[in-house]
Parts: structure tokens; C-alpha cells; sequence
């Protein structure tokens, strides 16, 4: 009787292992209402490093999916070394998250970058997610096609001493950023520079059971009550 049983419990536990998943939107930025003084797409944002550029614009640009985009044209007539735009994560909450795990978490945002000369065709690209006293870090490399970025919080590396938890949602620093490095190896000393950002999201992932996997809850379920019926029938 006990190997029967622990077979209908093997039956239950393969039952409840997920393979699907749906998403909670926590946080999102698509730079499609202006809400702010003109040339600033978001109320939340903000100048970012390095100085030294003299000349930048923020303008509204158009997005992988044909909405609109932060435009952000930049100056290398100074040959800086790298450019970078952040925005501040603070009241912008969508969905109050619920899990202290960062592998639930999943970050994407859209990317793109003009004005390559040299022959370059990608540039090295640094991006943050800040939270609180946590600052998850990831890289790729931006070229002049739009591409999609996601990445799992999990996957990324944790650059300060903190640890993950749900207070850093409403605590301290929270902000994205995305930094373009090494520009004075891949950008003439012009003005025809431009790079787009789109479509930032923090979405919590949330495993669901496959409608597969009910049914294999349900089978395990009904023979295990099947068996402990016929059991007690033979011993009566």
C-alpha cells in the first residue's frame, strides 16, 4: 500500500511543477504622454553624466512599435568617453510587488543608437536597475536596429553590498539607467548622434500551473482515492 501511495504522491508533486508563467506589471515608461515642461517626457526624469557634453537634446522619437520614444540627441565635438540617461522610479509604481525573490522579476526595455562612424556598428552598453540599497547591473551591445532587452533580476549582478527585499521597492534610490561606453572609439567628433530608449518595464513573473498539469493533479487525486477504496473493500 505504501509504494501505491507514493506513487499517487509522485503523481501529485509532477502535478503541480509549472511551465507557464503570467506577468504583473510593476513599473512602466513608454514616453508616450508628456506630462512635463516641453522636451520632458516623463516627470520623473532627470540629466544624467558625464558634464562634459555640452549639447543635448530630449526630444520625442518613435519607438520599435511606432509610438513615441525618448530621442536623446548628444554632442561629441568634446570626444567624451560615454553618455547616459537615468529616470527615477519613485510614485511610479503600477502593481505593488509581492515576492523577495529577484529571479521573479524580469526588466526589458527597447534600445537604439545612431551615428556610428569608423566602420563601428555596436557600442558597449551598460544598464541599471537601482533599488534602494541593491543596484542590479546587465550589459549589451546597442547597435542602429531597434532591439527588445529583457533580462531576469536574478541573471544580473548585484553591484552594491545589499540584500533583495521588498522594501527596496519603497525605499531609498530607484531608478533605471542606461549608460553608452567607450564613445570616443566609435563616434566622430560631430553632432549627428542620437540614441532611443522606449518601453521600460519591470514586470513580476508568476508561475501557473499548465492546463496539462490539472489534469495530472486531478488523475493523481482520483487513483489514489480509487486504491484506498479497493483496499478497504478487500479487507472487508
Amino acid at each position: 500500500m505504501f509504494n501505491k501511495l507514493s506513487f499517487a504522491t509522485v503523481l501529485l508533486a509532477g502535478a503541480l511543477v509549472t511551465s507557464s508563467s503570467s506577468a504583473d506589471l510593476i513599473y512602466e515608461l513608454d514616453f508616450n504622454t508628456e506630462t512635463g515642461t516641453p522636451g520632458d517626457y516623463n516627470p520623473n526624469f532627470d540629466q544624467a553624466d558625464p558634464v562634459g557634453i555640452s549639447a543635448r537634446s530630449y526630444t520625442a522619437g518613435t519607438g520599435m512599435d511606432g509610438s513615441r520614444a525618448l530621442q536623446v540627441d548628444f554632442n561629441t565635438t568634446g570626444d567624451p568617453f560615454s553618455v547616459s540617461y537615468f529616470t527615477n522610479l519613485s510614485s511610479s509604481s503600477v502593481n505593488a510587488p509581492t515576492s523577495a525573490n529577484a529571479s521573479d522579476y524580469d526588466l526589458s526595455f527597447d534600445v537604439r543608437i545612431e551615428g556610428f562612424d569608423f566602420d563601428s556598428t555596436s557600442v558597449f552598453t551598460q544598464f541599471d536597475l537601482r533599488l534602494n540599497d541593491v543596484n542590479f547591473q546587465g550589459t549589451l551591445n546597442s547597435t542602429s536596429t531597434y532591439q527588445t532587452v529583457t533580462t531576469n533580476l536574478g541573471a544580473m549582478t548585484n553591484t552594491l553590498a545589499g540584500t533583495f527585499d521588498l522594501g527596496d521597492f519603497t525605499t531609498g534610490t530607484r531608478q533605471f539607467r542606461i549608460a553608452f561606453l567607450g564613445l570616443n572609439g566609435k563616434f566622430d567628433t560631430d553632432t549627428n548622434n542620437t540614441y532611443y530608449v522606449d518601453n521600460i518595464r519591470l514586470n513580476e513573473v508568476v508561475a501557473v500551473p499548465e492546463p496539462s498539469s490539472l489534469g495530472m493533479l486531478a488523475i493523481g487525486m482520483l487513483g489514489g482515492v480509487t486504491y484506498w477504496r479497493k483496499r478497504r473493500s478487500s479487507k472487508s
